[in-house]
């Protein structure tokens, strides 16, 4: 299950893809590795691509490396790409589902990871009130909604990442970033300019 979900989560970071895309993944949809170890991720269909034209992303070696892992542990060969792993109370693995995950799987793989990292102390010193607000405020849209904030924060062009993440409406990519362009806009930059 742990590198099922190190290679959605790569996977949701590299492509920015919804949880319906990230679900609609078919193996023979990963193209490579490139030589630099990077890949392609075919996205058939999407909400925004509704006659199916197609588009791709970009994966990195991580996430390329992390698919491959996944698939050879669980058997994946062909077909869905993200599957339902089946447990027993100790934790080991019953079964590997032939279906893809269904839609709300995504966002409650999320929250569990949110709760592990927390668990192991990965998030600094955070109360239980203070995670079990996180928690709630993650949903299967968040991924993409940090990529983009990832994205203005590196500096990067509204085009390129429209481009990248398959955005319609620079509306959205800017509401994601509005927080940080106020942390980083002209007045920051003039406050710091003047301070002793």
């Amino acid at each position: 299950m742990g590198l099922r979900d190190r290679a959605l989560l790569l996977v949701a970071y590299d492509s920015g893809c919804r949880r319906s895309e990230l679900i609609a993944i078919q193996c023979a949809e990963i193209l490579g590795p490139s030589p630099d170890g990077s890949g392609l991720l075919l996205i058939a269909a999407s909400k925004t691509d509704q006659k199916g034209k197609g588009a791709y992303a970009y994966l990195s070696p991580a996430a390329m490396l992390a698919i491959d892992a996944w698939r050879e542990a669980a058997g994946v060969g062909e077909g869905a790409l993200f599957r339902r792993v089946r447990t027993y109370f100790d934790g080991s693995v019953r079964s590997v589902e032939g279906e893809g995950l269904h839609p709300n799987s995504v966002t409650l793989i999320y929250r569990r990871l949110l709760r592990a990292a927390h668990a192991k102390k990965l998030l600094g010193d955070m109360s239980e009130q203070e995670l079990d607000l996180w928690v709630k405020a993650v949903s299967s849209h968040s991924m993409r909604v940090g990529v983009a904030q990832d994205s203005l924060a590196a500096s990067e062009g509204l085009p390129a990442i429209m481009q990248a993440y398959r955005w319609r409406d620079p509306k959205m990519v800017m509401r994601y970033g509005a927080k940080l362009a106020a942390k980083s806009g002209a007045s920051a930059r003039l406050a710091k300019r003047f301070q002793v």
